[in-house]
């Protein structure tokens, strides 16, 4: 569990949505833990077919389908 500005954000929760996206292959988060107790959250995404024009519409859909503060980035991984 990472703890985001004082929300609770659960990685299996959120892997397991991305990944219902059939655009996504591989999908998984990696927090880093600040100096005051939070993380900075990363979601690592592997698309089945890669081109800038299918990142912008993952980047999209992700934000419509999640709370902003669960995904703060997202890193797409070849």
């Amino acid at each position: 569990m990472f703890n985001v500005g004082g929300n609770n954000v659960y990685p299996e929760e959120v892997i397991r949505l991305v990944k219902s996206n059939p655009q996504i292959e591989h999908a998984d988060m990696s927090g880093i833990q600040n100096d005051i107790q939070c993380h900075k959250i990363t979601l690592h995404v592997k698309l089945k077919n890669d081109s800038e024009e299918n990142r912008e519409v993952i980047k999209l859909w992700c934000k419509e389908n999640t709370s902003q503060y669960k995904i703060l980035k997202i890193v797409f991984i070849d």
